[in-house]
């Protein structure tokens, strides 16, 4: 009895000992992602692992915050089903941590492990495995959208000139392209409103994007606003900032108190403008010339208007316009467009 007793102790311990040496795991690599998050952004670790056995198979994790006066601590346990084939078995998890205020953090990470029962399950006891601690940092939250409004010219701006406006985003995701836009004026003050809208891409990145829109000035002297407005296509972005400008006519240009009267049948057009004139008698006697930008203000169409003229049609690109129609250098009349 005696024997028996010693042989079913040996076999336990030698059991336990195959176990412990068949099922042994590292943790080979520990990351937060975002790598530098912020405090209005979800944060995730990134664990990846070995084990000398397989499967290996995550199971159930749990997260939990002890807020210590000194530095908070995150600790994350992670529990693996692991098989009994001897293989080599390497995983890589990503374990989601929620929405952290900002500050310096402390990972603890701690691995536990129990014997495959069933397909993905495992059964107690679970035995402490590898555990590993991490430092990071989570940066005070800003906000999407607009960062920065300015003008490229330097003020006063001439009624002349165009009047160039750069403006600075920040979007959750890439790529972060301008999808539309469009060019309001108030009628009674003349100030503008651009609407932009921005479409985000599927990366889960940080999008930093810069444009610049030409915006002809108001032909009467003065102080204006731009309000520009952006929104992502799918709303999850809005936001908005303005930017003054003061305007002032040039000293060599002195503007007739009667203009030319240029108009376009509707705001937009499929494939063109078309300009109706009205021109005043000084265009009756001498040609004019009408020069429309791109958005980017560039030339894109100059034409010659032989006087007499009342209709004219200028095919262009889709895009946003701005023109002017002058004689010997001097603007008679101005306005902006959009081509569909």
């Amino acid at each position: 009895m005696k024997k028996l007793t010693l042989l079913l102790v040996l076999t336990c311990c030698l059991g336990t000992a195959g176990f412990n040496h068949l099922n042994a795991q590292y943790i080979t690599n520990m990351q937060m992602y975002p790598a530098a998050p912020n405090s209005n952004e979800p944060v995730s670790v990134i664990v990846s692992t070995l084990f000398t056995s397989g499967d290996c198979i995550l199971t159930d994790y749990s997260v939990t915050i002890d807020n210590l006066p000194e530095t908070p601590v995150v600790n994350v346990w992670a529990t693996y089903c692991m098989g009994m084939l001897t293989v080599i078995c390497e995983r890589t998890d990503t374990i989601p941590l929620g929405l952290l205020p900002s500050g310096i953090y402390i990972l603890q990470f701690q691995l536990q492990y129990g014997l495959m029962s069933g397909p993905a399950t495992c059964i107690p006891p679970f035995m402490p495995g590898a555990s590993e601690n991490l430092t990071f940092d989570v940066l005070p939250a800003f906000s999407y959208g607009l960062t920065n409004l300015t003008l490229l010219n330097t003020q006063p701006v001439l009624t002349s000139d165009t009047l160039w406006v750069v403006a600075d985003f920040i979007f959750p995701s890439a790529p972060c392209e301008l999808d539309s836009m469009s060019l309001n004026t108030d009628p009674a003050s003349g100030n503008y409103v651009l609407n932009t809208f921005y479409c985000l891409g599927p990366l889960d990145v940080i999008c930093t994007q810069t444009d610049t829109f030409a915006i002809y000035p108001p032909h009467n002297p003065g102080t204006y606003s731009v309000l520009l407005n952006v929104e992502s296509c799918d709303g999850f972005v809005t936001d908005s900032g303005s930017v003054n400008v003061v305007i002032e006519i040039p000293d060599n240009v002195s503007l007739p108190d009667v203009r030319t009267q240029l108009t376009l049948p509707s705001n937009f057009s499929d494939n063109g403008l078309l300009f109706n004139f009205a021109p005043v008698s000084t265009l009756q006697q001498m040609p004019a010339e009408l020069i429309i930008y791109s958005s980017d203000g560039s030339i894109a169409a100059k034409v010659a208007v032989p006087y007499g003229v009342s209709t004219l049609f200028v095919p262009l690109p889709p895009g946003f316009y701005v023109y002017r129609l002058q004689q010997n250098g001097k603007p008679f009349d101005r306005g902006k467009a959009f081509v569909y």
